[in-house]
Protein backbone atom coordinates (compact mmCIF):
# COMPACT_ATOMS: atom_id res chain seq x y z
CA UNK A 1 0.00 0.00 0.00
CA UNK A 2 1.29 3.37 -0.74
CA UNK A 3 0.49 6.04 1.70
CA UNK A 4 -0.15 9.71 0.26
CA UNK A 5 2.59 12.32 1.33
CA UNK A 6 1.45 14.54 3.90
CA UNK A 7 0.11 17.73 3.11
CA UNK A 8 -0.53 20.51 6.04
CA UNK A 9 -3.62 21.54 6.03
CA UNK A 10 -4.59 25.66 5.61
CA UNK A 11 -6.34 26.86 8.47
CA UNK A 12 -8.76 30.52 7.61
CA UNK A 13 -8.80 32.32 10.90
CA UNK A 14 -10.64 34.92 10.23
CA UNK A 15 -8.48 38.18 8.60
CA UNK A 16 -5.11 35.77 9.33
CA UNK A 17 -4.22 32.29 7.84
CA UNK A 18 -2.09 28.80 9.01
CA UNK A 19 -0.65 27.57 6.16
CA UNK A 20 2.59 25.50 5.36
CA UNK A 21 5.97 27.20 5.59
CA UNK A 22 7.29 28.22 2.03
CA UNK A 23 11.33 28.45 1.78
CA UNK A 24 10.43 32.53 0.77
CA UNK A 25 9.26 32.87 4.29
CA UNK A 26 12.90 33.20 5.76
CA UNK A 27 13.01 36.64 5.48
CA UNK A 28 9.87 37.56 6.81
CA UNK A 29 10.16 35.33 9.50
CA UNK A 30 13.66 36.65 10.35
CA UNK A 31 12.80 40.02 10.63
CA UNK A 32 9.73 38.91 13.14
CA UNK A 33 12.06 36.79 15.29
CA UNK A 34 14.64 39.68 15.09
CA UNK A 35 12.50 41.94 17.04
CA UNK A 36 13.88 41.27 20.81
CA UNK A 37 10.64 42.12 22.25
CA UNK A 38 9.51 38.62 20.59
CA UNK A 39 11.91 36.62 21.71
CA UNK A 40 13.12 38.38 25.53
CA UNK A 41 10.61 35.50 27.65
CA UNK A 42 11.92 32.46 25.45
CA UNK A 43 14.86 30.31 25.04
CA UNK A 44 15.07 30.99 21.44
CA UNK A 45 18.82 31.22 20.99
CA UNK A 46 20.48 34.69 19.19
CA UNK A 47 18.63 34.82 15.80
CA UNK A 48 20.55 35.17 11.98
CA UNK A 49 19.42 34.50 8.58
CA UNK A 50 21.12 31.69 8.32
CA UNK A 51 19.74 29.94 10.92
CA UNK A 52 15.97 31.23 9.96
CA UNK A 53 16.56 29.69 6.69
CA UNK A 54 17.96 26.27 7.99
CA UNK A 55 15.00 26.26 10.46
CA UNK A 56 12.59 26.76 7.29
CA UNK A 57 14.05 24.00 5.71
CA UNK A 58 13.82 21.70 8.76
CA UNK A 59 10.11 22.69 8.81
CA UNK A 60 9.44 21.95 5.35
CA UNK A 61 10.89 18.82 5.84
CA UNK A 62 9.04 17.76 8.61
CA UNK A 63 5.77 17.73 6.86
CA UNK A 64 7.11 15.19 4.61
CA UNK A 65 8.21 13.26 7.26
CA UNK A 66 5.64 13.47 9.79
CA UNK A 67 7.90 14.85 12.54
CA UNK A 68 6.39 17.86 13.60
CA UNK A 69 3.99 20.54 12.09
CA UNK A 70 4.60 24.59 12.25
CA UNK A 71 2.42 26.63 10.30
CA UNK A 72 3.14 30.30 9.00
CA UNK A 73 0.53 33.01 10.33
CA UNK A 74 0.11 35.32 7.73
CA UNK A 75 -2.36 37.55 6.49
CA UNK A 76 -5.17 36.87 4.49
CA UNK A 77 -5.25 39.77 1.54
CA UNK A 78 -1.38 39.49 0.92
CA UNK A 79 -0.17 36.75 2.56
CA UNK A 80 2.41 38.29 4.80
CA UNK A 81 3.70 35.86 7.49
CA UNK A 82 3.43 38.02 10.75
CA UNK A 83 4.63 34.97 13.16
CA UNK A 84 4.38 31.01 13.06
CA UNK A 85 2.12 28.50 14.89
CA UNK A 86 2.14 24.81 15.55
CA UNK A 87 3.44 21.79 17.08
CA UNK A 88 7.56 21.60 17.07
CA UNK A 89 7.47 17.54 17.92
CA UNK A 90 4.87 15.16 19.05
CA UNK A 91 4.48 11.49 19.73
CA UNK A 92 1.80 9.89 17.91
CA UNK A 93 2.32 6.64 20.29
CA UNK A 94 1.52 9.05 23.37
CA UNK A 95 -1.01 10.82 21.49
CA UNK A 96 0.61 14.35 22.78
CA UNK A 97 2.52 17.45 20.77
CA UNK A 98 4.15 20.39 21.75
CA UNK A 99 2.96 23.72 21.23
CA UNK A 100 5.20 26.51 20.54
CA UNK A 101 4.13 29.93 18.77
CA UNK A 102 5.49 33.69 17.93
CA UNK A 103 3.62 36.56 16.25
CA UNK A 104 5.07 40.38 15.53
CA UNK A 105 4.64 43.45 17.92
CA UNK A 106 2.67 45.16 15.31
CA UNK A 107 -0.35 42.37 15.95
CA UNK A 108 -0.20 42.10 19.61
CA UNK A 109 -2.96 42.83 21.49
CA UNK A 110 -5.51 41.93 19.17
CA UNK A 111 -6.67 38.26 19.56
CA UNK A 112 -4.80 37.02 17.13
CA UNK A 113 -2.63 34.52 18.25
CA UNK A 114 -5.70 33.00 20.54
CA UNK A 115 -7.24 32.39 17.48
CA UNK A 116 -4.15 30.71 15.91
CA UNK A 117 -3.47 28.72 19.07
CA UNK A 118 -7.36 27.46 19.18
CA UNK A 119 -7.47 26.85 15.47
CA UNK A 120 -4.29 24.37 15.91
CA UNK A 121 -5.25 22.73 19.04
CA UNK A 122 -8.54 22.02 17.02
CA UNK A 123 -6.73 20.63 14.30
CA UNK A 124 -4.58 18.51 16.92
CA UNK A 125 -7.64 17.35 18.83
CA UNK A 126 -9.51 16.24 15.25
CA UNK A 127 -7.85 15.05 11.68
CA UNK A 128 -4.58 15.15 14.01
CA UNK A 129 -5.41 12.34 16.26
CA UNK A 130 -3.97 13.85 19.52
CA UNK A 131 -5.19 13.41 23.09
CA UNK A 132 -3.02 16.40 25.01
CA UNK A 133 -0.99 19.25 23.58
CA UNK A 134 1.53 20.76 25.76
CA UNK A 135 3.11 23.77 25.93
CA UNK A 136 6.44 25.33 27.85
CA UNK A 137 6.02 29.19 28.77
CA UNK A 138 8.89 30.96 30.46
CA UNK A 139 7.76 31.84 34.27
CA UNK A 140 8.02 35.87 33.22
CA UNK A 141 6.15 35.46 30.04
CA UNK A 142 2.92 36.96 31.28
CA UNK A 143 1.45 37.63 27.76
CA UNK A 144 1.65 34.49 26.24
CA UNK A 145 0.39 32.38 29.65
CA UNK A 146 -2.71 35.02 28.81
CA UNK A 147 -2.85 33.69 25.64
CA UNK A 148 -3.13 29.95 26.29
CA UNK A 149 -5.61 29.79 29.10
CA UNK A 150 -7.60 32.30 27.04
CA UNK A 151 -7.29 29.11 24.52
CA UNK A 152 -8.25 26.38 27.32
CA UNK A 153 -5.05 25.38 28.47
CA UNK A 154 -4.32 24.54 31.89
CA UNK A 155 -1.59 25.22 34.27
CA UNK A 156 0.00 22.00 35.48
CA UNK A 157 3.16 22.41 37.31
CA UNK A 158 6.53 24.77 37.43
CA UNK A 159 9.69 23.12 35.76
CA UNK A 160 12.59 24.80 37.68
CA UNK A 161 15.61 25.51 35.69
CA UNK A 162 14.17 23.40 32.73
CA UNK A 163 15.71 24.94 29.83
CA UNK A 164 18.61 27.25 28.77
CA UNK A 165 17.39 30.71 27.83
CA UNK A 166 20.61 32.73 26.11
CA UNK A 167 23.12 30.93 28.45
CA UNK A 168 21.09 31.55 31.95
CA UNK A 169 18.97 27.96 33.40
CA UNK A 170 15.29 29.70 33.74
CA UNK A 171 12.05 28.36 35.52
CA UNK A 172 8.99 27.26 32.80
CA UNK A 173 5.30 26.31 33.16
CA UNK A 174 3.81 23.49 31.53
CA UNK A 175 0.87 23.99 30.50
CA UNK A 176 -1.87 21.02 29.18
CA UNK A 177 -4.72 20.65 26.91
CA UNK A 178 -6.67 17.57 26.80
CA UNK A 179 -9.40 16.51 24.30
CA UNK A 180 -11.18 15.10 27.19
CA UNK A 181 -11.62 18.46 28.42
CA UNK A 182 -12.27 20.67 25.97
CA UNK A 183 -14.82 23.44 26.54
CA UNK A 184 -16.76 24.02 23.36
CA UNK A 185 -15.45 26.57 20.97
CA UNK A 186 -16.25 29.96 21.47
CA UNK A 187 -18.16 32.32 19.14
CA UNK A 188 -16.64 34.24 16.66
CA UNK A 189 -15.83 37.89 18.42
CA UNK A 190 -17.69 40.60 17.55
CA UNK A 191 -16.10 43.08 15.26
CA UNK A 192 -15.09 46.27 16.77
CA UNK A 193 -16.43 49.65 14.83
CA UNK A 194 -14.87 52.72 15.71
CA UNK A 195 -16.75 55.89 14.72
CA UNK A 196 -16.56 59.58 14.34
CA UNK A 197 -18.66 61.10 17.35
CA UNK A 198 -19.93 64.55 18.13
CA UNK A 199 -20.85 63.83 21.67
CA UNK A 200 -24.03 64.64 22.15
CA UNK A 201 -24.86 61.27 23.43
CA UNK A 202 -25.46 60.48 26.88
CA UNK A 203 -23.06 57.25 26.79
CA UNK A 204 -20.40 59.24 24.94
CA UNK A 205 -20.50 61.99 27.71
CA UNK A 206 -20.83 59.45 30.45
CA UNK A 207 -17.61 57.90 29.03
CA UNK A 208 -15.14 60.98 28.55
CA UNK A 209 -16.62 61.01 32.32
CA UNK A 210 -15.09 57.57 33.08
CA UNK A 211 -12.03 58.53 31.49
CA UNK A 212 -11.41 61.61 33.66
CA UNK A 213 -12.54 60.18 36.69
CA UNK A 214 -9.81 57.43 35.95
CA UNK A 215 -6.94 59.86 35.59
CA UNK A 216 -7.55 61.33 38.35
CA UNK A 217 -7.49 58.79 40.73
CA UNK A 218 -4.33 57.79 39.07
CA UNK A 219 -2.80 61.02 39.17
CA UNK A 220 -1.85 63.66 41.68
CA UNK A 221 -4.38 67.21 41.52
CA UNK A 222 -2.55 69.27 38.72
CA UNK A 223 -0.95 66.40 37.19
CA UNK A 224 -3.98 65.47 34.79
CA UNK A 225 -4.15 67.13 31.20
CA UNK A 226 -6.83 65.00 30.11
CA UNK A 227 -9.20 67.33 28.08
CA UNK A 228 -13.40 67.29 29.63
CA UNK A 229 -16.06 66.84 27.35
CA UNK A 230 -15.96 71.26 26.55
CA UNK A 231 -12.13 70.61 25.32
CA UNK A 232 -13.04 67.69 23.30
CA UNK A 233 -16.07 69.92 21.36
CA UNK A 234 -13.71 72.64 20.22
CA UNK A 235 -12.42 73.01 16.59
CA UNK A 236 -9.24 71.07 15.57
CA UNK A 237 -10.52 68.15 17.72
CA UNK A 238 -11.96 64.91 16.44
CA UNK A 239 -13.40 61.86 19.09
CA UNK A 240 -13.84 58.53 17.63
CA UNK A 241 -16.12 56.09 19.92
CA UNK A 242 -15.47 52.13 19.77
CA UNK A 243 -18.59 49.89 19.81
CA UNK A 244 -19.12 46.27 19.80
CA UNK A 245 -22.49 45.94 18.06
CA UNK A 246 -24.69 48.15 20.49
CA UNK A 247 -22.04 48.50 23.78
CA UNK A 248 -19.86 51.40 23.77
CA UNK A 249 -16.48 49.82 24.79
CA UNK A 250 -13.92 52.48 23.98
CA UNK A 251 -12.74 55.94 22.69
CA UNK A 252 -10.24 57.93 21.34
CA UNK A 253 -9.21 61.70 20.08
CA UNK A 254 -7.22 63.42 18.23
CA UNK A 255 -5.86 67.07 18.72
CA UNK A 256 -4.18 68.91 16.09
CA UNK A 257 -1.61 70.82 17.30
CA UNK A 258 -0.09 72.55 13.76
CA UNK A 259 -0.64 71.60 10.10
CA UNK A 260 2.13 68.81 10.90
CA UNK A 261 1.57 67.56 13.84
CA UNK A 262 -1.18 66.34 16.12
CA UNK A 263 -1.76 64.59 19.60
CA UNK A 264 -3.29 61.86 20.54
CA UNK A 265 -5.71 62.38 23.33
CA UNK A 266 -8.92 60.92 25.58
CA UNK A 267 -7.71 57.02 24.82
CA UNK A 268 -9.99 54.97 26.64
CA UNK A 269 -10.88 51.15 27.23
CA UNK A 270 -14.07 50.36 29.03
CA UNK A 271 -12.58 47.57 31.81
CA UNK A 272 -15.12 44.92 30.92
CA UNK A 273 -13.46 45.20 27.36
CA UNK A 274 -9.77 45.22 28.27
CA UNK A 275 -7.12 43.23 26.27
CA UNK A 276 -10.21 42.61 23.08
CA UNK A 277 -7.98 44.99 20.86
CA UNK A 278 -9.92 48.43 21.51
CA UNK A 279 -7.01 50.45 22.22
CA UNK A 280 -5.56 49.60 18.70
CA UNK A 281 -8.86 49.76 16.71
CA UNK A 282 -8.92 53.13 17.80
CA UNK A 283 -5.30 53.93 17.71
CA UNK A 284 -5.11 52.05 13.98
CA UNK A 285 -8.11 54.99 13.14
CA UNK A 286 -6.28 57.82 14.92
CA UNK A 287 -3.03 57.35 13.11
CA UNK A 288 -4.87 56.46 9.37
CA UNK A 289 -6.63 59.84 10.25
CA UNK A 290 -3.24 61.40 11.07
CA UNK A 291 -1.66 60.51 7.89
CA UNK A 292 -4.20 61.17 5.94
CA UNK A 293 -4.23 64.82 7.13
CA UNK A 294 -0.77 65.16 6.18
CA UNK A 295 0.55 64.73 9.83
CA UNK A 296 4.26 63.98 9.94
CA UNK A 297 4.32 63.58 13.82
CA UNK A 298 1.85 62.15 16.39
CA UNK A 299 2.73 62.94 20.10
CA UNK A 300 0.86 62.28 22.76
CA UNK A 301 1.11 62.63 26.79
CA UNK A 302 0.43 60.20 29.35
CA UNK A 303 0.84 59.26 33.10
CA UNK A 304 3.43 56.78 35.08
CA UNK A 305 3.21 54.26 37.18
CA UNK A 306 1.58 50.96 37.19
CA UNK A 307 -2.26 52.23 35.84
CA UNK A 308 -0.25 53.24 32.81
CA UNK A 309 1.93 50.19 32.08
CA UNK A 310 -0.74 48.83 29.30
CA UNK A 311 -0.95 52.07 27.85
CA UNK A 312 3.04 52.39 27.32
CA UNK A 313 2.63 48.90 25.65
CA UNK A 314 0.25 49.57 23.41
CA UNK A 315 2.21 53.15 22.32
CA UNK A 316 5.53 51.28 21.73
CA UNK A 317 4.60 48.23 20.28
CA UNK A 318 3.00 50.55 17.49
CA UNK A 319 5.72 52.75 16.92
CA UNK A 320 5.88 55.51 19.35
CA UNK A 321 8.82 56.58 21.21
CA UNK A 322 10.13 58.41 24.14
CA UNK A 323 10.52 61.83 23.85
CA UNK A 324 10.90 65.30 25.60
CA UNK A 325 7.77 68.13 26.55
CA UNK A 326 6.05 69.54 23.90
CA UNK A 327 3.13 72.06 23.31
CA UNK A 328 3.58 74.25 26.37
CA UNK A 329 3.69 70.62 28.92
CA UNK A 330 6.10 70.60 31.90
CA UNK A 331 7.72 67.40 32.61
CA UNK A 332 7.03 66.22 35.68
CA UNK A 333 7.38 62.57 37.87
CA UNK A 334 4.18 61.78 36.89
CA UNK A 335 3.81 62.12 32.88
CA UNK A 336 5.83 61.03 30.20
CA UNK A 337 5.96 61.95 26.49
CA UNK A 338 6.35 60.50 23.72
CA UNK A 339 5.81 60.78 19.70
CA UNK A 340 5.37 58.69 16.34
CA UNK A 341 6.86 59.89 13.26
CA UNK A 342 4.53 59.37 10.53
CA UNK A 343 6.86 58.92 7.55
CA UNK A 344 8.43 55.19 9.51
CA UNK A 345 6.62 52.05 9.55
Amino acid sequence: MVTSPFVPPVLPIGEFVLRPFRCSDAAAWHACLSDPRVTEHTSWPPINAEMITALVERVIGDYGARRSLRWALARSADDALIGSCGFTRWSREKGAAELAYDLAPSCWGRGTMTAAVRAAVGWAFGAGGFRRVEALVMTTNAPSMAVLERAGFSRERMLTGHRLARGVPRDFYLYEARQDRQAPQEEPAMPIEVRLDDLSSAEAVALVAEHLAGMHGNSPPGHVHALAIEGLRQPGVTFWSAWKGKALCGCGALKELDPGAGELKSMRTRNAFLRQGVGQAVLDEIVRTARARGYSSLFLETGTGEAFAAAHDLYLRNGFKWCGPFAGYEATDFNVFMVKRLGEA
